[in-house]
């Protein structure tokens, strides 16, 4: 009997380390999935960007001219993709469609921050072909399909269509006879899909009254395209009266997406001649947290430099220098700096034909008090709307910043391992039996704990990000029952809604509009329009922007501040 009471005591001490190993292993695994879930919810946003661009005949051919003959959709292309290659704030995937009757894809959701994948994309966006017939409805259901199977789950959408014109589909797709008012309504349905997964729709078209087709566009189809725009979250329809507004639109719809400030870019157009450099004078007149020069030059050869206000060069090696768009074909180069010293900087061009300078200047976040003597948070840049892209444009449109579902998971019950039976139906009294009779706790223990784990794991899951701050009511319509300020803290959501699709007193009775607030981090919170018109510190909102310490939301009447000390 001794013997079988020592080989118990060191079956339950084997069985004792062998649970403690396995906790332990729990709290690892625990710590790993915590240090994630917190890595994972300090990601830079995300973006996913379609650009479609009709590349039907007219483009080359109509009227013997071309509604583009110098293929400065390409150059606007480029210019785009090279804006947000320099970027390094967010994270940037593009998609390039080209479509006439078909659609083919250039390329697919490319990383933007890699230098080698960005310059094939380029390479790839150079060489457009003819495509016979136009189908914007084809190009549409593509692009929402792409987004839809390889974006990611929490980016910001975006597709911007490029078009010369009113549709003309392959009569082969189409059986029957082509019906204008059918085609409108699947285009009308088509834009409400975009809008439900949350995708901007941004429409350039290009309307040069130099050719029939131009001049068919402006007038049967601007108002269409405006309305199916406008169906989305921030949609716009900008127009080009010729070819060469196409590059500043495609700038503005970028610069809104990096986050610029508030008013048109200032720039420079000129013709080069061979001689004296041609010098664009840049000021810096207060701290900023980048400053951002955008170049475009007719001829590839035409050289560009930039200098700091002390006079020395700036090169690509510094590490606070970002540069895009070099080399011998290169026709758009992108300069970036990083928190660039006050003074007048200068751009010097040299060599000969048209060149454009754009400036845009990304302000230092503003420092807030915090409640607790925490570490001071890292703020995202401050998105302010611009109402100014060209004299056509009225509105600059970013993805909607809407996070997808997230997919909580289910505790399974921990099954305890049960005592092995006698034939008789009973535990034995001793031996082996005991020894399992004594550890079984151990093991329940051990089943409680990865219970607990999972716990933890969802605790994290919906720990956040959520919104912070609170809404504070600063003018309200008569007889309104908005009147206490709504702690948006202690809620614990990732969003709400304000207006007509809000809760009890927030739905602002009396505005039909809506405005929702997603969180956008652990300490930062974004507000996206939904429907009806509403500002932000007196500025319309038309895109997803960041919400400071602050900030007041303007919804009819309504006038509602935005606080937060962790912002």
């Amino acid at each position: 009997m001794s013997i079988f009471k020592r080989v118990e005591k060191r079956s339950c001490g084997c069985c004792l380390l062998v649970a403690i190993g396995f906790l332990l292993l729990v709290a690892g695994l625990v710590f790993l999935i915590v240090r994630a879930a917190s890595a994972e919810s300090e990601l830079p946003p995300a973006y996913d960007v379609v650009l479609l661009s009709d590349q039907s005949t007219s483009m080359w051919d109509c009227d013997g001219i071309g509604t583009d003959p110098e293929l400065l959709r390409v150059d606007a292309t480029r210019l785009f993709i090279n804006m947000l290659g320099a970027d390094s704030s967010a994270r940037y995937r593009l998609a390039l469609l080209h479509f006439g009757g078909t659609v083919e894809q250039v390329a697919a959701l490319t990383d933007l921050a890699d230098a080698t994948a960005r310059e094939a994309l380029i390479a790839a966006a150079s060489h457009p072909q003819p495509l016979r017939w136009t189908d914007h409805l084809l190009a549409l259901r593509a692009a929402g399909q792409l987004l839809n199977d390889a974006g990611q789950p929490s980016s910001q959408r975006l597709i911007v269509l490029l078009t010369d014109g009113e549709p003309a589909p392959n009569p082969s797709i189409y059986p029957g006879n082509y019906d204008e008012t059918g085609y409108v309504a699947a285009l009308q349905a088509a834009a409400a899909e975009l809008a439900q997964a949350d995708t901007t729709l941004a429409v350039v078209l290009l309307s040069d009254t130099h050719t029939s087709c131009g001049r068919r566009a402006a007038a049967d189809w601007a108002g269409r395209w405006t309305t199916l725009a406008e169906a989305t979250p921030g949609g716009a329809l900008y127009t080009a009266s010729q070819p060469a507004e196409l590059l500043p639109i495609y700038h503005a719809i970028v610069r809104q997406m990096l986050g610029a400030t508030a008013g048109a870019a200032q720039a420079t157009t000129a013709v080069l001649t061979p001689g004296a450099p041609f010098v664009v004078d840049v000021p810096v007149a207060e701290p900023l947290a980048s400053l951002i020069l955008t170049i475009w030059k007719r001829n590839p050869a035409t050289t560009v430099e930039v200098r700091a206000p002390a006079g020395q060069p700036v090169t690509l090696g510094q590490a606070d220098v970002t540069v895009t768009g070099q080399g011998p074909a290169g026709r758009e180069e992108v300069w970036r700096v990083a928190q660039p010293a006050q003074g007048t900087w200068q751009v010097i061009l040299a060599g000969q034909g048209r060149i454009s300078v754009w400036q845009d200047r990304l302000l230092l976040p503003t420092p807030t008090a915090s409640a607790t003597p925490t570490p001071s948070p890292t703020l995202a840049p401050t998105r302010t709307p611009t109402h100014t892209c060209t004299p056509a444009a009225t509105r600059t449109p970013t993805a909607s910043a809407t996070p997808r579902p997230t997919v909580t998971p289910t505790v399974i019950p921990s099954v305890t391992p049960g005592m092995p039976l006698t034939a008789a139906g009973t535990a034995p009294a001793g031996g082996r039996g005991g020894a399992v009779r004594s550890a079984w706790p151990l093991w329940a223990g051990g089943g409680a704990t990865l219970g607990l784990a999972t716990l933890g794991l969802i605790a994290v899951r919906r720990r956040g990000p959520y919104l912070t701050g609170q809404l504070a009511p600063v003018a309200i319509p008569a007889g309104s029952a908005l009147a206490l300020p709504r702690d948006l803290g202690h809620e614990r959501r990732r969003q709400v809604i304000l207006g007509r699709r809000g809760e009890h007193t927030w739905r602002l009775e009396g505005w039909s509009g809506a405005v929702r607030l997603t969180a956008a981090s652990r300490r930062s919170v974004t507000i996206s329009p939904l429907d009806g018109e509403a500002t932000l510190d007196g500025q319309p909102l038309r895109h997803a922007t960041s919400l400071e310490d602050g900030a007041v939301i303007g919804c009819g009447e309504y006038q509602i501040r935005y606080e937060n000390l962790l912002a």
